[in-house]
Parts: C-alpha cells; structure tokens; sequence
C-alpha cells in the first residue's frame, strides 16, 4: 500500500511469490538481496523446468509482459526486480564446447526469466491504491507533493534501468570465470582465429575453381 508519511510505494510481502524447500528446488539459487533465481543446464531442461516452475507458482510472464497487467515501463520493472520487489525466476541454457585449441568452456545463454502473474496483479492493485490515496492529499504542502513526485519517478526507472538488463540475464556468479562464456562473447583468440580463416578460405575457394576449370578442360578435348 501507498503509505502516508513515508511517500514510498513498496508491495507487501504477503503478495510475492511463497518460496518453499519444493519451490527453491526448481527456482536454484538465489541472489543476495534480491528476490532473483537462477537454474542452468540443457535447453531440453529449460523446458522441463518452465513447466514445473508454473506447476508451483501458476502463471508466469516475461519482464516485457509485466505491462499487460501493470501500466509501468519495462525500466520500472527492472528497477524494481533489482530492489527486490518482485521475484525474478532465471534459467541459462548451457552447453560444452572446445575452443580451437582444445580447451574446455560452458557455452551460456543469456536467460530466460519469467516473474509471477500474481504478482503483477498485486503490483497493479497497489496503484491503483496508490491513485485513490493521491485524491486524499490535496491538501498536502508543495514540497511533500514534490517529494511524493519525485519517488514515484524514481520508482518508474530510468533509461539507464530499461537498458541495462544485464544483472538480470547474466549471473553475477560468472564474473571472472575463465571456462564461462556467454552467446555472444569471443575471445581475443577465437577472434584472431576467425581473422585468419577468412584467408584460409578464400585460398580453398581458388583451389576448388582452378580444379573445376581443370576437370572442363580435360572434358572439352575429350569432346574434340
């Protein structure tokens, strides 16, 4: 509820998502501080675990679906899955792979994250509290009103929030880990050996034509 004297609109805990020893065993790990969940393994897993989690928490939805229920920006949503507000349930899809040169890392894919319909709609109800309560308190001063305006704007994020998600589909585990690696990162070797297949190839590609050219000529003074 929007609370008077404290011009902060936060969720009640009795409506975020009930994390029991069944639930934590699906939803994996979880964030210090924040209410973020992380699981990894095979894309098959994912699916299976996409299920279970809507087995145990009902229906789910994507932060860019948050909006279907609650008129907030995606920005707000991330500003408030980092303040632990809502629950954020994250699942990597893995895989291993070899570089070029034989060393071993994980392959991992940004996340797939879901958040609690439940929760979107206790999010909206709150704002609509939230409306009722600002009819209530014209008769506020200008400055409480400022500051009033102020939180609720810093509550909505920022650009900054909408577009760094990476604290949510990346996991914060995996900083400095040498044998993790995300979809779209490219060591400096790997990019080397990409530079230097470019050449590679384009020599096969003259060896394949001159061939070809080779084979029609034996074939034309066969003909003749």
């Amino acid at each position: 509820m929007y609370h008077e004297g404290y011009h902060v609109f936060t969720m009640n805990n009795e409506y975020l998502a009930a994390i029991t020893p069944e639930l934590r065993k699906i939803a994996g790990k979880q964030e210090t501080g924040r209410r973020i969940f992380r699981r990894e393994g095979s894309f098959k897993k994912a699916g299976m675990w996409h299920q279970q989690l809507h087995q145990q928490v009902g229906a789910i939805v994507s932060p860019g679906g948050v909006s279907m229920y609650v008129s907030v920006s995606r920005a707000g949503v991330y500003r408030a899955i980092k303040e632990g507000k809502i629950t954020a349930f994250c699942f990597h899809a893995t895989e291993d792979r070899k570089t070029l040169f034989g060393r071993k890392y994980k392959l991992k894919q940004r996340a797939f994250v879901f958040v609690p319909v439940s929760e979107c709609q206790a999010w909206a109800k709150e704002l609509e509290d939230r409306a009722e309560y600002i009819e209530k308190i014209k008769d506020k001063s200008p400055a409480e009103l400022l500051a009033m305006a102020r939180e609720l704007e810093r509550l909505q994020g920022t650009e900054k929030d909408r577009d760094d998600d990476q604290f949510l589909t990346e996991d914060p585990d995996d900083k400095g880990k040498q044998g993790v690696k995300y979809d779209n990162e490219m060591s400096v070797s790997e990019m080397a050996a990409a530079v230097v297949a470019i050449p590679v190839a384009m020599v096969k590609e003259k060896i394949q034509n001159m061939q070809r050219r080779k084979r029609a000529r034996k074939l034309q003074s066969k003909q003749g």
